[in-house]
């Protein structure tokens, strides 16, 4: 039997029991709505513990989250730091490569026409 199908059965049988008191128990009718009240009471009880500690533990996850959540964007920024500076390394590189060449290219080019000049003198 579920819990709501006994809670209702049971609520049943104590209303019943109310009901019955009344033709002329009124000790018993009493002592039913005492224990009825006694027994809501502990439930409210247990409830509003029950809230707390659900309360704490999502402030905790929460906490949890929020840390995390901090330290992954940490990360991210090292990357993105690391990244960026592996570029600017690359980037001067390729332009030291580039300016190297050209220098290259350029005395090539001057050699290969002093070799033309000095060819034409020698004609």
């Amino acid at each position: 039997m579920n819990s709501t199908r006994r809670q209702f059965l049971m609520g049943f049988v104590g209303s019943m029991a109310v009901a019955g008191a009344a033709y002329g128990d009124d000790d018993r009718m009493k002592a039913l709505k005492d224990d009825q009240e006694k027994r809501k009471a502990e439930h409210d009880k247990r409830k509003e513990e029950m809230k707390a500690d659900h309360d704490k533990r999502k402030d905790e996850m929460k906490s949890e989250m929020e840390k995390r959540k901090a330290e992954h964007d940490a990360e991210r920024e090292a990357q993105k730091k690391r990244i960026e500076a592996e570029r600017e390394s690359h980037m001067k590189e390729v332009e030291a490569r580039k300016a190297q060449m050209k220098a290259d290219h350029e005395a090539r080019k001057k050699d290969m026409e002093d070799r033309w000049k000095g060819g034409k003198k020698d004609k």
